[in-house]
């Protein structure tokens, strides 16, 4: 797998970020290891994000799609959701 050196601009530490690239993008939630992940593997939580944060999620999940091109389907389904979500805000 792929990773990517990032070196953190204006930081007296010197620190950098070094992970593998979809890392750094929406991971698949794991449903059974915690109760949070269980509500975003159902998308349940999207209801309680703002629309900053469904923005975010919008750009991480469609990076996460370009970047491994054929992916999980709820990779899919979570984009579709989020969108959606999106435009009912727009629409109030």
């Amino acid at each position: 797998m792929a990773s990517v050196h990032v070196p953190i601009p204006f930081c007296p530490l010197k620190l950098s970020i070094s992970a593998p690239i979809p890392e750094l993008l929406r991971t698949l939630p794991r449903p059974f290891d915690t109760y949070e992940q269980w509500v975003a593997f159902h998308h349940l939580d999207l209801a309680e994000m703002t629309d900053a944060q469904l923005q975010m999620e919008s750009f991480s999940v469609a990076a996460r799609i370009a970047f491994e091109g054929r992916c999980n389907p709820w990779f899919i389904e979570r984009l579709a959701k989020v969108r959606s979500l999106l435009k009912e805000g727009a629409a109030r």
